[in-house]
């Protein structure tokens, strides 16, 4: 499972895949890029929250 990530702007949760795929939320102000050796976090810091799972 990878790292979830909630937009503060739309409010849906988007999950890194750790392939690689570019998954962004549904009003595009968040996304993530997450492998097993990087997480890339796109976005303003404000417009999005990290969740632990």
């Amino acid at each position: 499972m990878g790292q979830k990530v909630k937009c503060l702007k739309c409010g849906q949760t988007i999950e890194g895949d750790l392939k690689g795929t570019f998954i962004q939320c549904k009003c595009s102000k968040t996304a993530i890029d997450q492998t097993g050796q990087y997480i890339r976090l796109i976005g303003n810091k404000k417009d999005f929250k990290l969740i632990n799972s």
